[in-house]
């Protein structure tokens, strides 16, 4: 029996053991072991907020809305930058999606992250996707390299940034570097050409005809990629910045943007590995506030933490409700599939 044969063979028994009813009892098993996690993480949050409490003084905070405008648009630019990076990564791998659709269905999956798991972003980039001229599978692959790779990236910046002297005065600074050192480390070698290229040849046995090319990312799309992200990471560091320049009496001085940026790249890529809270909720914010508290003062680092988050949330679900209003439009004009994929 060919190794195909045997993994597609894994794989159909694998979607009827998922397919099986599941008994009350391991509902109720799965749901309070998923609840007790969420409540823990929640339960450790709030008591580091409400450490804090006692010494920030609420009233004294002027918003300055100008900053928060400018906050959402650097989001936004770092999401749209992002959206050509998936569509590279997707080209790479043999579709051939429309510019615009693949930044919709980019803008549209982000709100998939709020769900646990996160794997519904997979699944509306797939079916959003599927049969314009990208096949469900390519666009499932293309997820699995851009968000590993886009957070790898931030998490080896944060690492830089907190084994320099910007990150001496952080407690817990030996903590944080191995966190971020270690998700660096292991999402760059599962991402790297040789690893990955093994892992996508393995998972895509099942989705290639005989004698079909496994996909792939190549050094050329590889090379174009990283000074992507780092537009994508500077985007992303300058929300931070612009989001506590809204509550700060002074501008953030120079010196500390790198600070702002590594505090905001742990925080996402540790949410990321925490893959039952959705959309990392709890854990960015604890390591925003952990990161920022000592250099910034609790008052900043607290609402830097809940104004990224509501700042976000608010460019996700407006864009992607934009978005998702041009796809449904196209669709009504142009009804008929590329591919019958």
């Amino acid at each position: 029996m060919s190794l195909r044969t045997q993994i597609r063979e894994w794989a159909a028994s694998a979607t009827k053991e998922l397919d099986k009813p599941k008994t009350p009892r391991r509902r109720a098993l799965f749901l309070a072991a998923r609840l007790i996690v969420i409540a823990l993480v929640i339960y450790g949050i709030s008591r580091h907020v409400g450490s804090m409490s006692g010494e920030i003084n609420w009233y004294a905070l002027e918003i300055h809305w100008g900053w928060l405008a400018l906050s959402a648009g650097c989001y936004l630019a770092a999401q749209l930058a992002l959206a050509l990076f998936y569509r590279l990564v997707v080209r790479d791998m043999g579709g051939q999606p429309e510019p615009g659709r693949a930044a919709c269905a980019y803008l549209v999956s982000q709100l998939g992250k709020y769900l646990p798991g996160k794997a519904m972003v997979i699944v509306i980039r797939a079916g959003m996707l599927r049969g314009r001229g990208v096949r469900a599978s390519t666009a499932a692959f293309a997820t699995f390299f851009e968000t590993p790779t886009y957070l790898g990236a931030g998490a080896a910046i944060a690492c830089g940034v907190l084994a320099s002297g910007f990150g001496q005065e952080i407690a817990g600074r030996n903590m944080l570097l191995a966190a971020s050192g270690g998700l660096a480390v292991v999402l760059g070698v599962l991402m790297s050409p040789w690893v990955f290229r093994w892992i996508l040849n393995m998972v895509s046995l099942p989705f290639r005809a005989e004698g079909e090319e496994p996909p792939a990312v190549g050094w050329r799309t590889r090379a174009i990629l990283v000074p992507l992200l780092l537009i994508v990471w500077c985007f992303v560091g300058a929300s931070a910045v612009t989001c506590v320049d809204a509550v700060s009496p002074e501008p953030v001085p120079l010196i500390q943007w790198p600070l702002l940026l590594a505090a905001t790249a742990l925080a996402m890529a540790a949410g990321f590995a925490v893959v039952v809270m959705p959309g990392g909720l709890g854990v960015r914010e604890w390591v925003i506030m952990e990161v920022l508290s000592p250099a910034l003062g609790p008052e900043v680092a607290v609402f830097a933490a809940i104004g990224l988050r509501l700042i976000w949330l608010a460019v996700e679900l407006i864009a992607s409700g934009v978005t998702y209003g041009v796809v449904e439009a196209w669709n009504r004009r142009d009804p008929a599939r590329r591919e019958p994929t």
